[in-house]
């Protein structure tokens, strides 16, 4: 559990894991120059920074709590031995993910593309294998 306030994610920081929000409301806040807008709020049972399980990213928007939260972090190692174990439910968060890419590339991100290769059907093959 953590307070009102507490930053969960920074902008700029590398991630390595994703977040599952158990209980409370957190915050996307973005950054430019000298103002902070808030663009999305999560609440209970919302996940994010879901794409760090599967390539290395860098936050775009910090992460802060609102009130106080209990969290889940699955680290993308912790995730690379799941699909090894569940490969079912493994390929339930990778289709999860192509759905993100989908809304991404609706955005006109530049991370879509890379998102993109990494979704190829080989790829999502050699995910569920390992």
């Amino acid at each position: 559990s953590v307070g009102p306030g507490t930053p969960i994610i920074n902008s700029g920081e590398t991630g390595t894991g994703m977040y599952i929000l158990v209980h409370g409301i957190v915050a996307a806040i973005e950054h430019h120059e000298d103002t902070y807008n808030v663009i999305q709020h999560f609440k209970d049972g919302s996940w994010f920074n879901h794409m760090a399980i599967v390539q290395t990213i860098t936050a775009d928007v910090s992460i802060r709590t609102v009130t106080a939260c209990e969290l889940f972090r699955l680290e993308k190692r912790d995730f690379e031995d799941l699909t090894k174990l569940y490969p079912a439910e493994a390929g339930a968060i990778l289709d999860a993910l192509k759905k993100e890419l989908g809304r991404l590339k609706r955005r006109g991100s530049v991370a879509s593309d890379s998102f993109a290769r990494m979704f190829s059907e080989d790829q999502e093959g050699e995910w569920l294998q390992h």
